[in-house]
């Protein structure tokens, strides 16, 4: 599936994005970061300290293989709201808020690679020796990340609409706003009223995901923890294209490659060159679904990941030695 120049200049990570990004000046700022993170937490979620600094987690259900969900940019574990009960009753299902969104830790001075210690450490502390790495947009990078330093404790992936290095433009064009003033200027306007967020997620999501002015507010709540753009700036800054595309090329493990046909962020070309990258990935398209299929289509992303599931409790794993623990 060839990877048109429209896709790598137009979308969103591109000439779309500076577009809505100039355009978000036109509204009034908005208000100061003034929440801590206990005030978004999502219902039925707990808190523990990894490494000095919080992080807030859903832990639900039981069975092997147990799950750890990560979800994308400026989301929390909320966004898998949908696709997790289901998956809850026969697994052990684990959601966590990455440092620097939802209801965790806002740190200084953090890198992209603080994460695949914040995943380390919740494991440890849930006595979680391997898991599935469930992944959506970004989730999916710290998903590669993971699988790549810490591959004994990564049995399988599934990367919904995952970002890997695809946007070389927009990589640098984060990095170049993350270098001035103009990222905690726009994050103050999507700290205000709701239509610039509206239009974002809207912009993002695109039109068949329906999205009430409650949710719109949480995730503008989650813009007023403070330390926020704080953190967002250090993350920008440490934007490296050429690391993040190489990680397909470092995972051993099997993989699910879920994709909404209709993503207007990350193309379902992508998605396939990705699925042909992994050793081991099969590519399941979701018709008419956009960037986030587990909000839009959500029993469309349980019913591939269930049978993904099945497949791995099936094959037998290899112990350290060699030898295959099923014949023990």
């Amino acid at each position: 599936m060839a990877i048109s120049w429209r896709d790598r200049v137009l979308g969103f990570a591109g000439l779309e994005g500076l577009k809505w990004f100039a355009g978000i000046f036109a509204s009034p700022a908005g208000g100061p970061e003034d929440l801590t993170p206990e005030q978004v937490a999502a219902p039925g979620s707990r808190a523990v300290d990894i490494l000095g600094e919080r992080v807030a987690f859903i832990d639900e259900g039981s069975g092997d293989p147990p799950l750890l969900f990560i979800h994308g940019f400026g989301e929390s574990t909320r966004t898998w709201d949908l696709v997790r009960p289901a998956l809850a009753a026969r697994h052990r299902t684990v959601a966590l808020d990455l440092w620097g969104f939802g209801a965790s830790a806002r740190p200084a001075g953090i890198k992209p690679t603080a994460w695949v210690s914040q995943v380390e450490g919740l494991l440890d502390h849930l006595g979680l020796r391997a898991v599935v790495m469930v992944g959506h947009s970004l989730g999916g990078r710290v998903c590669l990340m993971c699988a790549r330093d810490m591959p004994e404790r990564v049995r399988g992936l599934v990367l919904v609409n995952s970002d890997w290095g695809q946007a070389g433009f927009g990589y640098t064009m984060v990095r170049l706003i993350s270098y001035s003033n103009l990222l905690p200027l726009a994050l103050s306007r999507l700290r205000g009223e709701l239509g610039p967020m509206r239009r974002l997620i809207t912009q993002v999501a695109g039109p068949k995901l329906e999205i009430t002015d409650e949710q719109i507010a949480v995730l503008r709540d989650y813009l007023r923890v403070r330390g926020t753009s704080r953190t967002w700036q250090s993350l920008g800054r440490s934007q490296r294209w050429h690391d993040v595309h190489r990680l397909p090329a470092t995972v051993q493990c099997p993989a699910l490659v879920l994709w909404g046909a209709e993503d207007s962020i990350i193309p379902l070309a992508w998605g396939d060159r990705l699925a042909r990258a992994l050793p081991e990935a099969e590519l399941v398209t979701i018709p008419g679904s956009g960037h986030f299929p587990q909000e839009d289509a959500p029993q469309a992303v349980v019913a591939p990941v269930a049978a993904f599931l099945r497949r791995l409790h099936s094959t037998p794993k290899e112990e350290p030695d060699g030898r295959d623990s099923a014949a023990d």
